[in-house]
C-alpha cells in the first residue's frame, strides 16, 4: 500500500535515549478515501456509457417486427450499431479489468499480511 508519511511518534526510553520511531499513516485514509470515490465515479461513468450504448443499439440495430428483419440485415453491420457493440465490448473490458484487479490486490494483500 502506497502511503506518506505525515508525521512521526518518537519513543524514547526512560533515560531520554532515542528509543525506536513509529510512523503514523494517516495519509493513508484519505488516500483510501479517494481511491473509493474515484473508483465509483469511475464504475458509474463506465456503466452509464455502457447502458447508453445498449440502449441505443436496441433502439437503432435491433429489428421491432418480423418486417424489420431485412432491414436489420443491413443495419447491423452499419458503422453505427458497429460502434454501439464495440463500445459495449470495451466497457464490459474496463469493468472486468477492474474487478480483476481490485481482487487480485486484495488477495495479494491479505496473503502478504499487510490488509
Amino acid at each position: 500500500m502506497v502511503s506518506i508519511q505525515l508525521f512521526s511518534i518518537v519513543h524514547y526510553s526512560e533515560q531520554g535515549k532515542w528509543n525506536s520511531a513509529y510512523s503514523i499513516h494517516v495519509f493513508s485514509i484519505k488516500m483510501a478515501l479517494v481511491f473509493a470515490k474515484t473508483t465509483a465515479s469511475v464504475l458509474g461513468l463506465n456503466y452509464a456509457v455502457h447502458y447508453g450504448s445498449s440502449m441505443l443499439y436496441n433502439a437503432v440495430c435491433v429489428p421491432k417486427n418480423i418486417w424489420d428483419i431485412p432491414y436489420s440485415i443491413v443495419s447491423i453491420s452499419s458503422p453505427v450499431c458497429t460502434f454501439f457493440v464495440n463500445v459495449m465490448q470495451l466497457t464490459q473490458n474496463n469493468f472486468a479489468i477492474l474487478a480483476t484487479t481490485t481482487i487480485t490486490s486484495y488477495l495479494a494483500t491479505s496473503l502478504r499480511g499487510g490488509g
